[in-house]
C-alpha cells in the first residue's frame, strides 16, 4: 500500500455556511489549506486508449482508483509524448488543485447548513483566507469547520502527488452506446471522482448506455439490438485491467437514476391514484436513493417494479410530462426498456405487476 512520502500545501477555493453577528444565515467563498500527499509505487490497475490515440492510466491508492491528470499522446513521428501539469511547477500546481476543487467542493444543499432556508450562491466576492481570525469574526462556524474538515479529508483521499505528477480519484473508463450512431466508444471521466450520486442536478441519463469497462460484449450487444442491420464501430480499447478491480454493473446507479427520473417526470396529482398506485409511486420515490446502494439484484427487483409502474401510470390522460399519456416515444425510456432486456431483466406482464411492487 503506497504511503505518503510527504505533503504539498495547496489553497482550495469553497464556499461554507455560517451565520454571520446579526445571525443571517450566508454562504461564502473561502480558501482552504489543505495538504496533498506526495506517494510513491501506485500499482497499475488499468490502461486504455482513448478514440483519439491519447493513453491513459489507472493506479490504486488504499483501494482509491486514481489517474494522473496528464496523458501520453503519439506524435506524427510515432513518439510518445507526457503532456502534464507538474507538482514542481507552483503556478501550474496553484491553477489544476483550483480546478480540482470546483469538483471537490461538491454541489451543496440548497438548504443552508445552520438556519434551513434556501441558499444558492456565495454572496461574497473576494474568498476570504480561512485561517484569518479577522474576516470570520462573530460568526457561527460551526458548520464551516465541518465543511472545511470535510474537504481536507477529500483531498488526503482523492489527491496525491507521484513522479511530480497530480493524480485524482477517478472511476476507471467505460463504454458508450452511442445512441445516434452505429458507435461503441471508450469514454474516460474527467476530473475529480464523485463522492457523491445526485441524480436529480447530475443528470445521470447517460448512464442508459453506459457500460462497464469490462463489459465491452454486453455493449455490443445493446448496440446491435437498437441497429440490426448495420455493423458497429468500436472506437478506442481497454488494453489491461487488473480483475480485482472489475467495476461490474452498474445497475445499482441506473435505477437510481430511472427511479428519479419518473418521479419527477409524472405529473398526474398523485393524490387522485388509486391506493395502490399511490404506495408504489412512493416505494419508487424511495429507491430513487435507497436502491443506489443495495447491490444490483435488489436493483433489478426496482427496475422491474418502476417499468410496471410507469407502464400502469400511461392509462392516465396526460400522467407525464411534456409527453402527454404516453411514454413510447421517449427515447429515454425506449432505452430504458432496451438496456433492461440486454441485462435480461424481463418486465412482467399486467396480471402480476400489481404483485411485484418496489418495496416489496
Amino acid at each position: 500500500m503506497p504511503s505518503a512520502l510527504r505533503t504539498i500545501a495547496s489553497d482550495f477555493e469553497i464556499s461554507v455556511d455560517v451565520r454571520d453577528a446579526a445571525g443571517r444565515g450566508r454562504r461564502l467563498k473561502t480558501t482552504v489549506v489543505c495538504e496533498v500527499p506526495v506517494v510513491a509505487d501506485m500499482p497499475v490497475v488499468a490502461t486504455a486508449t482513448k478514440p483519439n490515440g491519447w493513453s491513459c492510466t489507472w493506479m490504486a491508492r488504499s483501494g482509491t482508483v486514481m489517474r494522473p491528470l496528464s496523458e501520453v499522446v503519439r506524435d506524427r513521428a510515432g513518439l510518445e509524448r507526457r503532456v502534464a501539469p507538474t507538482a514542481q511547477d507552483a503556478e501550474l500546481r496553484r491553477q489544476t488543485l483550483h480546478l480540482t476543487a470546483i469538483d471537490l467542493d461538491c454541489r451543496r444543499s440548497d438548504r443552508h447548513a445552520l438556519t434551513g432556508e434556501i441558499v444558492y450562491d456565495a454572496s461574497n466576492g473576494e474568498a476570504a483566507p480561512w485561517e484569518d481570525e479577522a474576516a470570520w469574526r462573530g460568526c457561527d462556524l460551526s458548520a464551516a469547520r465541518m465543511q472545511v474538515e470535510e474537504l481536507r479529508r477529500d483531498v488526503s483521499r482523492l489527491l496525491a502527488v507521484q513522479d511530480g505528477i497530480l493524480h485524482l480519484a477517478s472511476d476507471l473508463p467505460s463504454w458508450w452506446v452511442d445512441p445516434d450512431r452505429a458507435v461503441v466508444q471508450l469514454a474516460v471521466p474527467h476530473g475529480v471522482v464523485r463522492k457523491r450520486q445526485d441524480y436529480r442536478h447530475a443528470g445521470g441519463h447517460h448512464l442508459v448506455w453506459t457500460y462497464s469497462a469490462d463489459r465491452l460484449d454486453d455493449a455490443l450487444a445493446y448496440q446491435r439490438r437498437r441497429r440490426p442491420d448495420v455493423g458497429i464501430d468500436v472506437r478506442g480499447s481497454l488494453d489491461f485491467l487488473d480483475p480485482a478491480h472489475a467495476p461490474g454493473t452498474n445497475l445499482p446507479d441506473l435505477a437510481g437514476v430511472v427511479c428519479t427520473w419518473l418521479v419527477e417526470t409524472v405529473r398526474y396529482p398523485i393524490a387522485e391514484l388509486p391506493a395502490d398506485l399511490v404506495r408504489r409511486w412512493h416505494d419508487v420515490a424511495a429507491a430513487a436513493n435507497a436502491g443506489c446502494n443495495d447491490g444490483p439484484r435488489r436493483a433489478a427487483e426496482i427496475l422491474v417494479g418502476a417499468a410496471a409502474l410507469a407502464e400502469d401510470l400511461q392509462a392516465y390522460p396526460d400522467a407525464f410530462t411534456g409527453r402527454g399519456s404516453s411514454l413510447r416515444s421517449n427515447p429515454f425510456w425506449n432505452g430504458v426498456l432496451e438496456r433492461l432486456e440486454v441485462e435480461g431483466i424481463r418486465t412482467l406482464p399486467p396480471a402480476r405487476r400489481a404483485a411485484h411492487a418496489v418495496g416489496g
